[in-house]
């Protein structure tokens, strides 16, 4: 069953859609609008149609999902975040930008009267990668997912099916072979990809200028691409606490590397991933913002942390 706020949702954020096709669409004639965005034929929706539009996408592609993980140093052995989307391609896709805003490092710019958030790996470069994921997957594979993978050094994309047919490693980057047509024209008209089959170099570029290693691929039976986390946003606590003269606790250091990472990290988080209580935690966040180290920005429910540099 077609869900019709996704097909809303479409026609909300569908930037490369002009004024004529959004105002075709009506309940009366949703038949043409479907076919004319080639997923209905002869009264059935397609597979593209149904992953990104079904109320219940599961029921069609059961592995249909993508899993976000956060994990605590460079491997998989301690994971302290975690979120599976078993949805539509276009919640999957926004799940997993909020994922990686949740969980990379920002700082601020001020710029003339606005503030700017500069997050330590492009978010351009992510959105990329992760629109090339979820257009570029062989939805054929069973039992597999997209896979959003942040460790403390580097960020891993990665989706089921290497290179589709017709393209070699030798021509990857300087031609596009789409393995699904339907779903990247849907996301080209909804302004998630700026220019088809320009999104390996984008991401290159956008890296380059950012002053960070290129993004390394990887292909063989999944496609992985692989961004280094820029080191200069790293907090040492210890070296924080020396500057300020203030000599930091354990929990005190442990729960301001844990905000460089996640400035939105509530106190129930920050509890569960520290091993202490919740009182504790507040406490010790009484503590750094006494000391000038720590500041809430916002309120309690929609604010951030901000640690204070010095």
């Amino acid at each position: 069953m077609i869900d019709a706020d996704k097909i809303n949702l479409l026609i909300r954020e569908g930037e490369g859609l002009t004024v004529e096709f959004k105002e075709r669409y009506t309940k009366a004639n949703l038949p043409s609008f479907l076919t004319s965005l080639s997923i209905y034929r002869k009264g059935k929706i397609n597979n593209a149609g149904s992953l990104m539009f079904a109320s219940q996408v599961v029921s069609f592609i059961p592995h249909a999902e993508s899993i976000f993980a956060s994990f605590k140093g460079t491997d998989k052995t301690n994971i302290y975040d975690r979120n599976d989307v078993r949805d539509d391609l276009l919640t999957q896709f926004n799940g997993a930008v909020a994922f990686l805003k949740k969980h990379l490092n920002v700082r601020s710019e001020i710029r003339g009267f606005d503030r700017f958030d500069i997050y330590e790996i492009p978010l351009d470069a992510l959105r990329e990668a992760v629109v090339n994921a979820i257009v570029h997957r062989n939805y054929a594979i069973k039992g597999t997912s997209i896979y959003v993978r942040i460790f403390d050094d580097r960020v891993e994309i990665e989706n089921p099916g290497g290179l589709p047919g017709g393209i070699t490693k030798r021509d990857f980057g300087k031609s596009s072979v789409r393995r699904n047509p339907i779903i990247a024209d849907l996301f080209h008209r909804m302004g998630k990809v700026e220019r088809m089959g320009s999104g390996i170099e984008r991401m290159r570029e956008l890296m380059r200028d950012a002053g960070l290693k290129e993004p390394v691929f990887e292909m063989d039976d999944f496609f992985r691409v692989t961004f280094y986390r820029d080191p200069r946003y790293s907090l040492k606590a210890d070296r924080l606490g020396e500057k300020l003269g203030e000599k930091l606790g354990e929990n005190e250091k442990g729960i301001l590397e844990l905000i460089a990472k996640n400035r939105f990290a509530t106190i129930p988080e920050l509890s569960k991933m520290l091993g202490i209580s919740t009182t504790a935690v507040e406490n010790n966040l009484a503590k750094l913002k006494a000391k000038k180290i720590l500041k809430r920005i916002g309120p309690a429910k929609g604010g951030h942390w901000e640690i204070v540099n010095g």
